[in-house]
């Protein structure tokens, strides 16, 4: 039996790039497939990712209840270099974009909701398709919040034996001064003295 891992991240060549994180996990998941892994990607859905050019598709919609409310979330996919790579928009967070980063007051609470969608699109994808990573390999502090969340929904037998990686490829950008920003999210306070 294969471990299934799903890799998260800000960034992945061909589709999203900033920094060498997009080059790390644009080459791993195919690197690890030809290991035996059933590594996956899972990525925001950028607006300005070409979907014809990627031979990107609709895979599957749901609504996500969040502090804030509700949102329609639409997750789309393709095969890169025989990865299934996943695509996750939700207006105003992700679906828009004209860049991958835009200010910290706006990029934090993105990615605080893009952390707590994939929980939400890997429960989804484990309803639709039976698949369910084993390891979420989390890539710097876009996806760093995933581990916590991870622990809290750890009461749910699904959840109970899902570990977690972080890699960091640049100790330069932390995502600190995030506490504000958590609490608005719902996370306690007792878990981020910021």
């Amino acid at each position: 039996m294969s471990l299934n891992v799903l890799i998260t991240s800000a960034e992945a060549v061909p589709f999203a790039k900033v920094g060498g994180m997009a080059d790390v996990v644009g080459s791993l998941p195919a690197a690890l497939r030809r290991l035996g892994v059933d590594a996956r990607v899972i990525l925001p859905g950028y607006g300005f990712i070409n979907h014809f050019e990627h031979n990107i598709a609709l895979l599957f919609q749901f609504n996500f209840a969040h502090r804030q409310g509700t949102a329609e979330v639409r997750v789309f996919s393709t095969v890169h270099d025989g990865v299934p790579i996943y695509f996750v928009q939700a207006y105003p967070f992700f679906g828009m974009d004209a860049s991958v980063y835009t200010e910290w007051n706006w990029d934090v609470p993105r990615f605080i909701f893009f952390s707590q969608l994939v929980l939400a699109t890997a429960w989804e994808l484990r309803q639709r398709t039976e698949w369910f990573p084993d390891v979420m390999h989390v890539n710097d502090w876009h996806t760093g919040l995933i581990p916590f969340l991870l622990r809290e929904n750890a009461q749910r037998d699904a959840w109970a034996g899902v570990g977690s990686v972080l890699s960091i490829h640049n100790m330069g950008y932390q995502g600190d001064r995030a506490g504000g920003f958590l609490f608005d999210a719902g996370i306690p306070g007792r878990d981020h003295p910021a």
